[in-house]
């Protein structure tokens, strides 16, 4: 299910922007396969975010001293409506810490066969092994932007936008239909200043990634952040191993609780960032 889900979530972002007929026929056919949805009913978590004394230098080296005063969330988890048998979650913490101009955030992931077959800006690297950030500043769920780096160094940026009142499913996430009239895929916005740095460790992988405010915070008429700001937000991590048979399967792994492919049309599902005097 996981992997047809993200099959799913490829088509559909790639369709968004130039095609509303083909996405209802999608809409139309994965709406029989997801009928009965497991509800997402467990609480939404809050990350409170400290302000940088020191600002990272975003090259994802061990040593930077500004990541020593970081928030941390321990671990990541598996999708909560996973289907198939248990598998071993790989280690996977996250940091974060915020400045007037930027958020930043660290992915340290514990990785023993790193998959990154796509190496373009704006390719769907979430085809392989990558780090998602998901945030909706306005909290209305009409604006979600999405971003992902990538342990080669890659990055991609998107925005969803949602014309209508949006209608959630039991698993908070978009219901199909509305996807396919009234949510639209920009994958030509680019955030300017969006920056990642890439590191291998011995056991994995480590990835900086600094979200400047500006592009962020249009429709709140503001181009900084500020104490006591709340952003509805998320991390995910997905990973990619390979099978005995030699195929991979898709492993998401998530903070606030969502569904399986689906944290793109998830606004409801996401947590909050609440920055730290």
């Amino acid at each position: 299910m996981g992997e047809m889900m993200s099959t799913a979530r490829s088509a559909e972002r790639l369709l968004g922007s130039f095609a509303p007929a083909a996405i209802a026929a999608l809409a139309c056919c994965l709406a029989t396969c997801t009928a009965a949805e497991t509800a997402n009913s467990a609480p939404r978590p809050t990350l409170v975010v400290p302000h940088a004394a020191i600002v990272p230098l975003v090259t994802a080296a061990a040593d930077d001293p500004a990541w020593a005063a970081a928030v941390v969330i321990p671990s990541l988890h598996q999708a909560y409506n996973h289907e198939g048998p248990a598998v071993i979650v790989p280690g996977t913490t996250v940091k974060a810490l915020w400045t007037a101009e930027a958020l930043f955030l660290r992915c340290i992931a514990a990785d023993d066969d790193i998959y990154t077959p796509k190496d373009q800006r704006d390719a769907d690297l979430y085809d392989g092994d990558v780090f998602e950030i998901f945030l909706d500043p306005s909290g209305d769920g009409h604006v979600v932007y999405e971003i992902g780096a990538a342990p080669n160094g890659a990055v991609y940026d998107t925005a969803t936008l949602v014309t209508a009142t949006p209608v959630y499913n039991e698993a908070l996430a978009l219901d199909w239909n509305f996807v396919g009239r009234d949510v639209w895929f920009q994958r030509g916005w680019n955030l300017d200043g969006l920056r990642s740095a890439a590191s291998r460790t011995a056991a994995g992988w480590t990835i900086d990634v600094v979200i400047p405010a500006k592009g962020l915070l249009r429709r709140l008429g503001s181009e900084q952040f500020t104490a006591n700001q709340s952003l509805r937000a998320n991390v995910l991590r997905y990973d990619w191993p390979k099978d005995p048979d030699g195929t991979r399967t898709h492993l998401h792994l998530d903070w606030s609780p969502t569904a399986a492919g689906r944290p793109h049309i998830s606004a409801a599902a996401l947590g909050t960032f609440r920055l730290a005097p």
